[in-house]
């Protein structure tokens, strides 16, 4: 590993550990570098990940002490998201009796991997702060047919090492009592948080600059956006589907997909069944300027999901994008979303059940302009307060902080 930073002062020690290198993970995280210098008043601060994209220069956190590992994720490829992704489970031990070598016992872990929990508690201590969002075993599980109580099992010892967290940061309120109802995870370690936005690169632009720069669809098309994981919880394959009416009677009528993932192979064979290919279209994964340059492009952002139970736990990052760029949004009609989103006020929802509302709901967009305006308008008032980053900073680092101060639990 190679190391950088400055560390001064006899301070309690902290870790976090994250897959992406520390610049990647800032672009996707916007509150990370408050996050870091804000703990690194009053704790030894290190960092702990693969080599990303810009590493070379990591002057932004001068106090952090970073421990790269220099093997670099390629996030464009879903084979190299995955070799890594085990590659770093398979490291952790590692990571964790380094940390524990060095004194460090407080530990941040906000990644996406399942069981990421486990080593950090087992050989650091109680001392452990753990990020859930999306149910990868549960979601994934779901392929795995006869094989599905095992699937529950796993599910059910993670949730037990949730359990055993000093904290866990929720990324929507409703998942704290879904959380503890269905898992027993108790309500006072559970921190929710919503994802942050830039807003200095997510913001209101001009929509004919953005088709220009693209070049993908003609000036006077009707543009919808989706951007995100290509996972089968988004319920990706049923939109198509059902949007596939208006498509063949609206032939100026676009769908941009933004993004890479498992369901990619599935949704381009629905597109070519359907004879849909001339309007859909499919990008693979994008850095976050170019995603803005496509949402600033757009007249409608829609946010899917199927409507399971892990889709009910997250206010995904995608819809404070969206709102911030005054684009009208559609959303699906789960619990986390609708925190944030109300039918009618700020954007428009639809059961994920129905693919008769979703088309309705998508027509309604389709054909009334003043009606995408008004929730646009009103969608960016509701990010400027919802989706600021110094919220989520001061939220997260407060939770950490009084982690830090607790008596020290015993007992996994």
């Amino acid at each position: 590993m190679t190391e950088a930073g400055i560390i001064s002062g006899a301070k309690p020690k902290m870790a976090m550990w994250f897959r992406y290198g520390p610049t990647e993970n800032a672009k996707l995280f916007v509150a990370l570098p408050d996050i870091l210098s804000a703990l690194a008043e009053t704790m030894e601060v290190h960092y702990y990940g693969f080599r990303g994209a810009g590493d070379g220069d990591l002057s932004w956190a001068p106090h952090v002490h970073f421990h790269i590992i220099p093997l670099r994720i390629n996030r464009a490829s879903n084979s190299s998201k995955l070799f890594f992704s085990i590659l770093w489970f398979l490291c952790l031990p590692l990571i964790a009796i380094h940390c524990r070598m060095t004194g460090i016992r407080v530990i941040y872990v906000d990644d996406a991997v399942p069981f990421l929990g486990f080593w950090p508690r087992l050989i650091c201590g109680p001392k452990v702060a753990l990020t859930v969002g999306d149910l990868l075993i549960e979601t994934y599980g779901s392929f795995l047919g006869g094989l599905r109580p095992v699937v529950g099992l796993f599910q059910n010892w993670e949730a037990r090492t949730w359990r055993s967290m000093g904290v866990i940061f929720v990324r929507s309120k409703s998942a704290v009592s879904i959380l503890h109802e269905k898992y027993g995870v108790p309500v006072q370690k559970m921190v929710p948080v919503y994802d942050a936005c830039d807003f200095g690169m997510f913001k209101p632009g001009d929509q004919l600059e953005a088709r220009q720069k693209i070049g993908l669809v003609p000036a006077s098309a009707f543009l919808i956006c989706y951007h995100g994981v290509l996972h089968p919880n988004k319920g990706l394959a049923a939109v198509l589907v059902a949007m596939a009416p208006l498509l063949k009677a609206r032939p100026d009528v676009h769908f941009v997909i933004i993004g890479n993932g498992l369901e990619y192979e599935r949704l381009t064979r629905i597109t070519g069944d359907r004879e849909l290919a001339s309007q859909v279209h499919f990008t693979g994964y994008m850095e976050p300027a170019r995603v803005a340059t496509f949402i600033h492009a757009s007249d409608v952002g829609l946010v899917c999901r199927a409507g399971g139970t892990t889709d009910n736990l997250v206010v995904t990052s995608v819809l404070g994008r969206y709102m911030a760029s005054r684009v009208a949004v559609l959303a699906a009609r789960v619990s986390g979303i609708a925190e944030v989103v109300a039918d009618g006020v700020n954007g428009a929802l639809y059961d994920p059940r129905s693919p008769e509302e979703f088309l309705e709901k998508l027509t309604l967009l389709v054909e009334s302009r003043e009606t995408r305006k008004r929730l646009a308008e009103a969608g960016y008032c509701t990010a400027q307060q919802v989706f600021d980053k110094k919220n989520t900073a001061g939220k997260t680092v407060t939770a950490v902080l009084e982690m830090v101060r607790k008596p020290t639990a015993t007992g996994l």
